[in-house]
């Protein structure tokens, strides 16, 4: 399986961080450990479909053809438009696209690229697709407290929506592994508006836990990788760029001082968009891509984790 493209789309609501300077305590200590100067915002009407919607299009007018032989969809989202039906349905008519794609809805966060990848990769392995749309698309700011220092100076909204080819891509996703630690999944959660409180709450809110999230993030990133590294025969030093999740700065300082990685290898764009969660990895690869094009990486891991717990990581080999 080849990776053909990548799209990204934003609400055109930029939201420069300092603007919200008067509303918190600490501010300058937390925008120094997120490490967000502006982040993009949803308006009120304006939904992760929206956004996906508005992505698919541009990559419509850049080429009349990018969906023609598309075969499967995979919609990766923490915030759909309705209970249900799924987003990924309501795409596929709002674009037009044929009865015959094959569609998923996966509620995953911020490891979600790696798990829509692993399914991407099943789906073209069993022949079941030759072309796979990966669509990661969140609006956070739905289920933000305006009260919450920590998740309203750190999430954006956003959209990547990444083309999957079995003969037509730069690189070939040569490994893929996913791993859950869901005995701390209440490190990361949105209890109200769903099932368990029969649906009552109008103003759902994320729960982050973030000290811990940041420590479990320590503990279990270094034996996830170094596994996957042992099973694929490399080690960290064949790697020409790592992408990570753009969780924070600090998550990031974390990450890139106890596995070693030089600060040349280390791809960074948290500054410009926020933390988008499952859109983060796919843009911070498209970034990251279109800022090395003189010098294209030759092998790329990428790394995901979060809500769940869970974590993820892509191995990407240029042809």
């Amino acid at each position: 399986m080849k990776l053909k493209t990548i799209e990204i789309g934003l609400p055109e609501n930029e939201v420069k961080i300092e603007s919200m300077k008067g509303r918190f305590a600490d501010f300058d200590l937390a925008v120094e450990r997120s490490g967000v100067t502006r982040k993009y915002v949803a308006a009120e009407n304006e939904s992760a479909l929206d956004l996906a919607d508005a992505t698919c299009r541009s990559m419509r007018r850049s080429d009349p053809n990018a969906f023609a032989d598309l075969d499967g969809l995979i919609f990766i989202t923490q915030t759909p438009d309705h209970l249900l039906p799924g987003n990924s349905f309501l795409l596929i008519d709002r674009l037009d696209l044929s009865e015959d794609v094959v569609n998923f809805d996966v509620n995953q966060a911020c490891a979600g690229f790696a798990y829509g990848t692993l399914m991407a990769q099943s789906l073209m392995q069993s022949n079941t697709c030759r072309s796979i749309a990966l669509v990661c698309s969140d609006t956070y700011s739905k289920i933000i407290s305006p009260q919450d220092r920590g998740t309203s100076l750190l999430f954006g909204d956003a959209c990547a929506v990444t083309m999957f080819s079995n003969s037509d891509g730069a690189y070939s996703v040569a490994a893929c592994s996913v791993k859950n630690y869901a005995k701390y999944a209440q490190l990361f959660i949105v209890q109200d508006a769903a099932a368990r409180d029969r649906y009552r709450s109008d103003t759902p809110a994320i729960e982050m836990q973030g000290a811990a999230l940041l420590n479990l993030v320590s503990l279990t990133a270094p034996n996830f990788l170094s596994q996957f590294f042992r099973e694929n025969g490399l080690t960290k030093d064949d790697i020409d760029l790592f992408v990570f999740h753009q969780a924070s700065k600090v998550a990031l300082d974390r990450l890139q001082e106890m596995l070693a990685i030089p600060d040349d290898k280390m791809y960074r764009n948290i500054e410009d968009y926020g933390n988008t969660t499952c859109a983060s990895i796919p843009i911070a690869l498209h970034d990251a891509l279109e800022d090395r094009a003189g010098n294209p990486p030759k092998r790329i891991l990428v790394f995901g984790f979060g809500a769940g717990f869970s974590v993820g990581a892509v191995l990407l080999q240029a042809d």
